[in-house]
């Protein structure tokens, strides 16, 4: 390139510059306002994501706590379960043994009540005998 010979020229040239130099303002500013939305676009973004995990984080400590109250009534419902049945064989037991009391109670009062009527009936306790045919 050549430097102008002429004044025409050369104020020709400043007006370039001078137009050149107002585009690059305006492009700079342009740029700075678009890297300031997005940077504002970013940081709402980023505050809903912020936002969101302490949502889940909340989420997950109410679940924990949950989970540690269901432990706990499992556990003690397996301990109720445990003393329910062995308080149910205890009665279990405990019903045999009645009934069996019942019965053997039962067999000495009919035996007693034999022995004390006219009829005489020899039944040993604890022994079968046949029964006697008819005659």
């Amino acid at each position: 390139m050549h430097p102008p010979t002429f004044d025409d020229e050369r104020g020709k040239y400043e007006w370039q510059f001078i137009i050149l130099g107002v585009v690059s303002l305006l492009l700079i500013s342009w740029q700075a306002v678009l890297i300031n939305n997005s940077k504002e676009a970013s940081r709402q973004v980023q505050e809903k994501l912020q936002s969101a995990i302490d949502g889940e984080q909340k989420a997950a400590n109410v679940a924990r706590v949950e989970l540690t109250d269901l432990k706990e009534q499992i556990n003690r419902l397996r301990s109720d379960l445990t003393a329910e049945s062995a308080r149910r064989e205890q009665a279990q037991k405990d019903m045999a043994l009645i009934v069996q009391k019942v019965g053997a109670e039962t067999r000495v009062g009919v035996a007693d009540d034999f022995r004390k009527s006219l009829i005489k009936v020899d039944i040993p306790l604890g022994k079968k005998t046949p029964c006697p045919s008819p005659k």
